[in-house]
């Protein structure tokens, strides 16, 4: 399927409204050159470049976010999690997600804890199960080559739109859901976009140019494969919110304070 300029840069409402406040959050949480380069300190009149730069760079940061979520999440995680697979439990392939859950090395487990952590920062994260397109002829290929479902964490300001459909018994699914997976050196982004029926991977260069739909594969399971994990449920569908709402505003304010008081 062909896809116009304005369809791949068109973005849900509600991620318009939330993605300023999602970057403030995870540069709160990031602290140091994060931080500074977000330029939270309050700019005096007249202040030139050169003074303003200079008392970010010697103004420090008292992260209050980041010990906020790691004490929550110590506290969630001090147990190691117990789970019962049922029909799954002697899959050959489940030892091999449980170690690698991600394809880059972290065990479930792992990942798990990640996406605790983006959830407490962000308010939500997305999780989605996919498997790599690489055709076998038996199923002891694919065991011999590692061919298996991973999971991916996708944070909020990755997720650019999304839509819910109602279904006949009341509850919502997705049914829509586009995703920037990655942007080049050149400045060029990757999109995928999911859909019950289908996959689209889709290029668009930054230089004016109109994207390209480099792959389609059919979705065989008939359903998007993304979850939403809430740190807590807003009154917003798909959006949740964030430990940090209030610590984040608090942190900046002692933030500026330091800087007073170096004044």
């Amino acid at each position: 399927m062909a896809y116009s300029r304005k369809e791949i840069e068109l973005t849900h409402k509600d991620y318009n409204e939330n993605v300023n406040r999602w970057e403030y959050f995870i540069r709160s949480y990031n602290g140091g050159f994060d931080y500074m380069v977000g330029q939270y300190l309050n700019r005096y009149n007249l202040e030139l470049d050169n003074e303003f730069n200079q008392r970010l760079a010697n103004t420090p940061v008292d992260n209050h976010c980041k010990n906020i979520v790691q004490i929550y999440s110590s506290f969630l995680f001090r147990v190691k999690p117990s789970r019962v697979f049922g029909s799954i439990e002697n899959d050959p392939s489940l030892e091999s997600f449980l170690k690698d859950a991600d394809l880059e090395g972290n065990s479930f487990d792992t990942v798990m804890k990640q996406a605790q952590n983006y959830s407490s920062i962000y308010g939500h994260v997305f999780l989605i199960l996919d498997k790599p397109k690489v055709v076998t002829n038996t199923r002891a290929e694919e065991l011999e080559q590692d061919i298996r479902p991973y999971i991916s964490i996708l944070t909020p300001e990755n997720v650019l739109d999304w839509n819910f459909k109602r279904e006949l018994n009341g509850k919502y699914s997705l049914d829509f859901l586009k995703i920037r997976e990655e942007v080049d050196k050149d400045g060029g982004s990757y999109y995928r976009l999911w859909y019950p029926d289908r996959v689209d991977t889709v290029y668009m260069e930054d230089r004016g140019t109109e994207p390209q739909t480099i792959d389609t594969a059919t979705n065989q399971i008939g359903r998007i494969p993304a979850v939403i994990l809430y740190n807590s449920k807003s009154h917003k569908r798909g959006v949740g919110q964030s430990d940090l709402t209030d610590i984040a505003d608090l942190q900046k304010a002692i933030y500026n304070e330091y800087s007073e008081i170096e004044q």
